[in-house]
């Protein structure tokens, strides 16, 4: 019966059942094809899945299948409808994370060296420091393209503000729909999306609350590819990155 069923080495990847959005699972129901990239897409927990898949977003649904199958009660039966990002049950090893969200009254951050911010580039990472490109200095970060359709690159920062604060930085978007598009995330609300790159530095700019808040700059691929030599119609298309630099955070007045 469904209690013998063994899928304890299942691991986790987006739902493709319709209707399931921003859902982590187990099931193992999947296209095969998504093998072939099954280091982005399939994760040991949920926890990661939902990390890569939606940047760590809460609102990210978890629905451990395989607990539901092998009639294992966790005390898990609740993530799905809760909402949270999940661990993934104690039966794939997983623990709930600690929160990481880090206290800061206010710095700047010029990637030259030591970091005044606590970024998270991703794990593997998904955005670098880079020194081809600088608002100011020697460097600056940017995303490392992804040749995944409707992949996600982000960019994430996770701050604990005594005050309400705003975040500004430099940013070169050298990007353009339908390739890929730049977009702004503050817990969970996109702030602002960005679909053709401009060739200079421009300002970016957002408001943030006292309290937690979860900081996104995301590239997200398109549904399809350049049948091109992009690089070479980079003037008119864009080579798929977007570079930050000259970032600074400070309360409001």
């Amino acid at each position: 019966g469904e209690s013998e069923i063994d899928c304890s080495m299942n691991k986790w990847h987006l739902s493709t059942v319709k209707g399931e959005d921003k859902t982590c699972t187990n099931s193992g129901e999947f296209p095969e094809e998504l093998r072939e990239d099954d280091e982005f897409l399939l994760t040991s927990t949920s926890h990661l899945c939902c990390k890569k898949a939606f940047g760590g977003d809460k609102d990210c649904i978890v629905k451990d299948w395989c607990a539901e199958q092998t009639k294992v009660d966790e005390g898990n039966e609740g993530d799905d409808k809760e909402g949270g990002q999940g661990d993934g049950g104690d039966d794939d090893g997983s623990e709930p994370p600690e929160s990481d969200f880090v206290k800061f009254d206010g710095g700047e951050e010029h990637f030259e060296g030591e970091f005044t911010m606590p970024w998270d580039f991703g794990d593997p990472p998904e955005w670098e420091i880079d020194d081809s490109m600088a608002h100011s200095g020697y460097h600056s970060v940017t995303n490392i393209p992804s040749k995944v359709e409707l992949a996600t690159r982000t960019l994430t920062l996770k701050l604990d503000l005594a005050a309400a604060s705003t975040i500004t930085c430099k940013m070169m978007v050298d990007i353009s729909m339908p390739f890929d598009r730049f977009s702004v995330v503050l817990n969970g609300r996109i702030r602002s999306n960005i679909y053709q790159g401009k060739d200079e530095w421009s300002d970016l700019l957002v408001g943030l609350a006292p309290g937690e808040n979860t900081i996104q700059f995301v590239v997200t691929n398109g549904d399809l590819f350049p049948k091109f030599d992009r690089e070479a119609e980079r003037e008119s298309y864009g080579s798929g990155h977007v570079w930050l630099d000259d970032c600074a955070i400070r309360p409001d007045k």
